[in-house]
């Protein structure tokens, strides 16, 4: 088998598997809730508990929508009404989780 082909079959198999996502990953996200801790002075966060919040949001399997938004204005997100509700609780999960 050759590299194209096995690079071609692994491309296929991801994209058929739906597993390679096109939503924000952890770096973005991080920065994101950083910049949303900066501008709030009674918050003091260290850019590596913004990447264990980030950590622990991703894996909650939220959707790519959510995400982006989170990534767009964490304080003001523009997420999927089927998470909204529950969403606020699970960042203050994740950051309680994340800062010690």
């Amino acid at each position: 088998m050759t590299t194209k082909t096995f690079a071609g079959l692994a491309l296929g198999s991801c994209l058929m598997l739906n597993a390679c996502s096109s939503g924000p990953n952890e770096e973005e996200l991080a920065r994101s809730i950083f910049n949303a801790a900066t501008e709030n002075p009674d918050v003091a966060l260290s850019n590596r508990q913004a990447e264990c919040i980030a950590h622990e949001l991703l894996a909650l399997g939220l959707s790519d929508t959510t995400l982006k938004g989170l990534v767009e204005d964490f304080n003001r997100p523009n997420v999927l009404d089927s998470e909204a509700e529950e969403l606020s609780d699970q960042v203050k999960a994740a950051a309680t989780a994340c800062i010690r």
